[in-house]
């Protein structure tokens, strides 16, 4: 039974980030085992709220800064004071002192909104800072969330020279139709460049999640089956499917 720890902060601006926690069973646990005593994992997550806009079924804690966000004066402006409160709040976080449970990091999560809008400068100012407040493991996981369209060969190549080492990209579908209706600005072709993109940077054998959502109107049963086709023939090493909800206001 080990357990991943995280515990979350609030900024003053929007979303969350900080040490979370969450039980991982394995399939030979005993239901009655006892998590008291259970090893723990400690994983750190950062808010990164950017979109390029709100999709239709979302109700995340985001800021839609528009399309061409490195021309838009509006968004160095949130970008910095976001950044501020980001850095302020990391100066505050404290690793936990219990002797059983050192705080040392498998996981360390850029999540979203669209993390590869930030500027890369930002991304490595963050984990400069966890990292020199918290022990992070040989073989930690550091991720980060993208979406197609939102990056460049250099822009990666940063990212993998600062720690990144796994690549969550928000595919959603390859249908370009199906991707109309979401509100999704990408389309297909963005996605498998994007993947390509990846893979000159990261190699063949790069640590690439794919998100996928299920449920979406117009998405039929012989749709789905040709978008889970598309996606195994892609060869990710992780897929997240997610089922549509339906949130007020969407």
């Amino acid at each position: 039974l080990t357990f991943v720890c995280y515990f979350a902060i609030v900024t003053p601006f929007v979303g969350c980030h900080g040490l979370t926690s969450q039980p991982t069973l394995p399939t030979t646990s005993p239901l009655n085992a006892d998590i008291s005593k259970a090893p723990h994992q400690w994983g750190f997550y950062v808010h990164i709220p950017y979109c390029r806009r709100r999709c239709r079924y979302c109700n995340f804690s985001i800021v839609p800064v528009g399309l061409a966000t490195n021309q838009q004066a509006s968004f160095a402006s949130i970008h910095q004071k976001y950044q501020t409160d980001i850095v302020q709040e990391l100066d505050l976080v404290q690793p936990p002192t219990d002797s059983n449970n050192q705080c040392s990091l498998s996981s360390i999560y850029f999540g979203g909104g669209t993390p590869s809008l930030a500027p890369v400068e930002m991304i490595q100012e963050i984990l400069r800072r966890i990292m020199d407040k918290f022990s992070v493991d040989g073989n930690a996981e550091i991720t980060m969330e993208m979406d197609p369209g939102t990056f460049s060969g250099d822009y990666l190549q940063s990212l993998k020279k600062s720690g990144i080492n796994r690549i969550s990209l928000g595919v959603q579908s390859f249908d370009d139709a199906i991707l109309e209706i979401m509100g999704r600005v990408h389309r297909q072709a963005d996605v498998l460049d994007a993947i390509h993109r990846i893979r000159q940077v990261y190699g063949d054998d790069a640590n690439l999640s794919l998100d996928l959502i299920s449920g979406v109107p117009g998405l039929t049963p012989a749709k789905w089956i040709q978008t889970l086709e598309m996606a195994s023939s892609l060869k990710p090493s992780h897929l997240s499917i997610y089922d549509l909800q339906v949130e007020d206001g969407t």
